[in-house]
């Protein structure tokens, strides 16, 4: 197991240096000895010539000499121990950092990789957001047309039948009070006002036809000229009794009461809800702003202020017409 020790290289090669003079300076001393032993070996051969003992001299320093050998031997073996262990761990420590650099770079170009892919989601993300949102606008902006369009219609529906009401509720107590005048009156002065009277119904049913056939502004401007000429013209009147000429009295002023309420609640919803019944919402102000700018808002504006204008006058014209049949008189005996 190797230690995870910081290794100083100039300390390790001093250290080494160290141990190397130490091992030549034992193969030194073992040389010195050996020379030593020799000369000594010499001087015994010598000494044996003359003594018994130095045979034994002899085997003791041979002895000394295997012992020195062995001690400076293992001195050397330790100090090349030390430097190859030296040199394995800075070779160790030099494929580290390389490992350590290369993980490095690879982890760099992991997260360059995942930073383009979270750009490129984030873009398809907007795009696809853009495109829900032109969608959902374009939905709105149809919508929005077809609730005005089917407003408009109802709209003028309303007046035309509002109209078409008035003029036939007016047509029908005519010929009602026509004829409870003709049963009071005489044979002679029954044809008279019996012709009057079929002259003056011609022109209502004439505007009934003219309301039935088309819902255009002509048409409805006809059918309101119609219905006040037919209001405001007098007729010949001949007292009838007091009992026919009490309920008819009763009867009509029910009816244009009736006429009156309903053409009142239809011009105050028209005149009330007319700029409220198509909201526009923010999505649609935001593309018209972007579509038309300049000139073209001033003109849509101009626009829905004569639109806003136009109905305004219809509704008070169909007032007016409401107030003629509840104070016209034309009808009461």
């Amino acid at each position: 197991m190797i230690r995870a020790t910081r290794i100083d290289p100039a300390a390790l090669e001093h250290h080494v240096n160290t141990k190397l003079q130490s091992a030549i300076s034992a193969a030194n001393n073992v040389a010195q000895t050996e020379a030593r032993a020799v000369a000594e070996a010499h001087a015994v051969q010598h000494a044996e010539e003359n003594d018994i003992r130095g045979a034994e001299a002899f085997k003791q320093l041979e002895i000394q000499l295997h012992a020195t050998l062995a001690h400076r031997m293992r001195d050397v073996l330790t100090a090349h121990m030390e430097q190859v262990d030296t040199a394995i761990r800075l070779a160790i420590a030099a494929q580290g950092q390389k490992i350590v650099k290369l993980v490095q770079d690879q982890l760099d170009a992991f997260e360059k990789d995942i930073a383009a892919r979270i750009e490129d989601s984030c873009r398809c993300a907007e795009k696809k957001a853009k495109s829900i949102v032109r969608r959902h606008h374009a939905e709105e902006n149809t919508a929005h047309e077809d609730t005005k369009l089917s407003l408009r219609r109802e709209i003028a529906e309303c007046k035309a039948s509002v109209v078409d009401t008035a003029v036939h509720r007016a047509d029908n107590l005519a010929r009602a009070f026509a004829g409870t005048q003709a049963d009071a009156l005489d044979p002679p002065a029954f044809d008279d006002e019996s012709s009057m009277s079929s002259g003056e119904e011609m022109q209502p049913s004439y505007s009934i036809q003219e309301a039935d056939g088309g819902c255009d502004k002509g048409a409805e401007g006809r059918n309101e000229l119609v219905l006040m000429k037919m209001l405001q013209t007098p007729t010949t009147r001949v007292k009838p009794e007091q009992k026919s000429n009490e309920c008819l009295r009763d009867v009509i002023r029910s009816e244009q009461g009736k006429i009156a309420a309903r053409a009142r609640a239809r011009c105050h919803s028209l005149i009330g809800d007319s700029p409220k019944q198509t909201p526009k919402s923010n999505s649609y102000k935001k593309r018209s702003t972007q579509v038309a700018p300049g000139k073209t808002e001033k003109a849509a504006k101009l626009r829905s202020d004569e639109r806003n204008a136009m109905k305004k006058k219809k509704a008070e014209k169909a007032m007016k017409l409401a107030e003629l049949l509840l104070n016209s008189t034309a009808f009461e005996p």
